[in-house]
């Protein structure tokens, strides 16, 4: 089953901008608020189709800043994934983040009154990432990490030949790339016959019809990639198939309890 990056017919549009790698779907949106070209990969699993349609592209990196170093990790693990296939790469750490509550990532930086031109500073700044840039980090964690990434692909690999070579814009596929992209997120309540949304503190009635405008974001991105007409992808026909679908997967259960 094939991939899309976030926000991918903005990609295809802006085949020439430079691309500002989030590490979650809100702060790409908040870099694009800012008129840039920004996007995330779901759950920070890097397919080779991901990696590929940034081909010959510069790609800043925007790192989160975690107490546990998590953020440095993911970020030198994407740097990782896109060597040899980019144009270019930098790992950007913003100044001022401390990785505590409310001062951990673009989202936040930004939200502290920084401007669209400091973001650009900071980032232009930032000397390009080279692979002997992590040699002297390497823990157990992230080492080997091209050992790792052949794993991944062949575990995407199993994946599709376990999907029966589903086309990319079959429902089914379509209803599995959301699961990935939004688990975190979102859970539905069969016994209540509704969606929850995580709020980054508690889980709240979706009242908003987010979910739904959620499965039809992602339908119109893959409507660019496959081979079934876009209007049929897009339709709201699939978007509702594709949302009741997602109703079974396992990873958004939840009893309500």
């Amino acid at each position: 089953m094939r991939r899309v990056l976030y926000c991918w017919p903005e990609l295809i549009a802006y085949h020439d901008a430079t691309v500002f790698v989030c590490e979650g779907e809100k702060d790409a949106d908040n870099v694009r608020a800012l008129d840039l070209t920004a996007t995330t990969v779901a759950s920070g699993k890097w397919t080779q189709d991901c990696i590929d349609a940034l081909a010959g592209r510069d790609c800043w990196i925007i790192q989160d800043v975690d107490i546990n170093g998590a953020g440095d990790k993911k970020a030198r693990n994407t740097a990782n994934h896109l060597h040899n296939v980019t144009k270019s790469i930098k790992i950007v750490r913003l100044p001022g983040l401390t990785g505590d509550p409310g001062n951990k990532d673009v989202s936040d930086w930004l939200g502290q009154g920084h401007s669209k031109d400091e973001l650009i500073e900071v980032c232009a700044s930032t000397p390009d990432w080279k692979p002997s840039d992590d040699a002297e980090q390497e823990d157990e964690t992230t080492a080997p990490l091209r050992a790792k990434q052949q794993a991944e692909q062949q575990k995407q690999s199993e994946r599709d030949e376990n999907s029966d070579e589903l086309p990319p814009e079959a429902e089914d596929a379509i209803a599995l790339a959301f699961a990935d992209r939004h688990a975190h997120e979102l859970r539905y309540v069969n016994a209540w016959g509704r969606w929850l949304s995580f709020d980054g503190s508690r889980w709240a009635d979706d009242t908003t019809l987010h979910t739904f405008d959620r499965v039809r974001t992602i339908c119109r991105e893959i409507a660019f990639v496959g081979d079934k007409p876009a209007r049929a992808v897009a339709s709201a026909k699939t978007v509702v198939a594709v949302e009741r679908l997602a109703r079974a997967d396992r990873r958004f259960a939840a009893t309500g309890t």
